[in-house]
């Protein structure tokens, strides 16, 4: 919270774009934060002329500008070597230089070692106040860096050694005294100290109850929620390719960033790729090309909207051979909900203009478009067969929304049953859902629905081969 008001008003002081790095650990973590003083400003916002600062047009200005660059990081590098948030603590002759997370793992771990170590706690690698640097690594017979993601701050520091004549050995990432892969842990922390005191590292053994309880409980990897319709979008498409004769993993299925990408894992096992919001469509209208035949992308609807309209762009201007599922769940759900141009409407409540997905991708000129209910799988299914016989760009729009706004209005449906004369226990529906609301009876060899997830989406229901699963309005 400091160190965010802080790069605000360093961002003010100097004009210059200030990047608050956070990592893995910060962002899986929540916590009560206590707020200082709120800042208002009270200023009209304006937009002055600074032609040296915003156009770069000119190679005589971009030179200028990166003078004054190079001159401003040397500033901001002077006030960096006073700042409160770069400190030095402790006394020693093995100097700990670390960043972010792992100066918590450093505190926990050298409180509990029982040697002395100097730690210089560094808040801004970038750029490194070089003074106070060489004056922790003078107070110093060797020094590690322990720092989270790529060993930047190690490689700098090691660079300010050399150039200040400073032979001091300097361990870290790059030495192998921690790994370059995976987050820190306090244990791996320990290690490297241990290490560098001479001593060997302590390897964990895990308890024999914990070892036990492994074994005795199942694998449980994410899954889509019970009801999501990316499950029903996914299921129709493998279906309507089987129907279509492809075999399995012949035809390339592109996902995005989003909550679809647990596609990838088992039963549906969909998607080949995901790498970058728009990737989908771009790397199908590249395969379409080098392979000859209809490439499929998969990409959902804030997505689409945020990098999706560029390459859909491109398909329709060369005229590639690509199906692009629009997965239009009407929010955007993996990072908690938050709206865009497809909902009409602002976080805070205030009403938008609500951009029509089907009119915007039919006015870009792709001659198929079909929006679908991917809770119905039958329509679903033979849509994609339809769009797969398209020569040039198709696009299918399975439009449902999101199961947890629903779940939150209490607007589910129905809740189908399973009839146990009628079911044979082959678990089709299970095996071709992974719905974590159907279960297996190992006692009467059935299968159940649990009413407390199940939200009636239908999809088991429309699956089951035998059927055995029933809506009791319908019975």
């Amino acid at each position: 919270h400091d160190l965010i008001k802080y790069a605000y008003e360093l961002s003010e002081k100097y004009k210059v774009p200030v990047i608050f790095r956070t990592t893995t650990r910060v962002n899986h973590t929540t916590a009560d934060v206590e707020v200082g003083e709120f800042i208002k400003l009270n200023r009209e916002p304006k937009f002055k002329k600074d032609i040296q600062r915003y156009v770069r047009a000119s190679m005589k200005g971009n030179l200028e500008r990166h003078k004054w660059l190079n001159k401003t990081l040397k500033e901001i590098e002077a006030e960096f070597e006073d700042l409160r948030f770069n400190w030095i603590e402790g006394e020693g002759e093995i100097g700990i230089i670390a960043e972010g997370v792992p100066y918590n793992y450093v505190k926990e771990v050298v409180s509990k070692l029982g040697e002395k170590f100097k730690v210089l706690k560094i808040s801004t690698p970038h750029p490194l106040p070089r003074k106070l640097i060489v004056e922790f690594l003078k107070g110093v017979k060797k020094a590690i860096v322990v720092e989270d993601g790529a060993p930047f701050l190690e490689e700098e520091v090691k660079i300010v050694a050399y150039e200040e004549g400073i032979r001091v050995p300097i361990y870290g990432k790059r030495t192998g005294h921690l790994p370059l892969e995976g987050e820190l842990t306090p244990r791996l922390v320990r290690n490297a100290l241990l290490k560098l005191l001479g001593k060997e590292g302590e390897e964990y053994i895990k308890p024999i109850e914990v070892e036990e309880a492994e074994n005795l409980a199942p694998s449980r990897p994410p899954t889509m929620c019970p009801g999501c319709p990316h499950r029903g979008s996914y299921r129709a498409l493998l279906d309507a390719l089987r129907e279509l004769k492809f075999k399995k993993d012949e035809l390339p299925i592109h996902g995005d960033i989003g909550c679809y990408a647990l596609s990838l894992l088992p039963p549906l096992e969909a998607i080949w790729t995901e790498y970058v919001m728009g990737a989908s469509i771009s790397l199908a209208n590249g395969q379409s090309i080098a392979m000859g035949k209809k490439i499929i992308a998969t990409i959902g609807d804030s997505t689409f909207f945020h990098n999706g309209l560029q390459p859909l762009v491109d398909a329709v201007y060369k005229n590639l051979d690509v199906l692009v599922m629009i997965l239009d769940n009407r929010t955007t759900a993996m990072t908690g909900h938050q709206p865009h141009p497809g909902t009409g409407g602002s976080e805070t409540g205030r009403k938008f203009n609500e951009i029509d997905i089907e009119g915007l991708v039919k006015s870009l000129g792709v001659k198929y478009v079909k929006t679908v209910d991917p809770y119905d799988l039958k329509a679903t299914k033979e849509a994609i067969k339809e769009a797969m016989q398209v020569k040039g760009p198709a696009v299918i729009i399975a439009r449902r929304e999101c199961i947890i706004p629903v779940l939150r209005r209490e607007e589910i449906g129905e809740i189908p049953i399973v009839l146990e004369d009628k079911c044979t226990g082959c678990k089709a529906c299970a095996l071709l859902t992974g719905c974590p609301a159907l279960v297996f009876d190992g006692e009467t060899g059935k299968m159940k629905i649990d009413p407390l997830i199940c939200t009636g989406c239908g999809l088991c229901e429309q699956l089951c081969p035998f059927d055995a699963i029933v809506y009791p309005s319908k019975r």
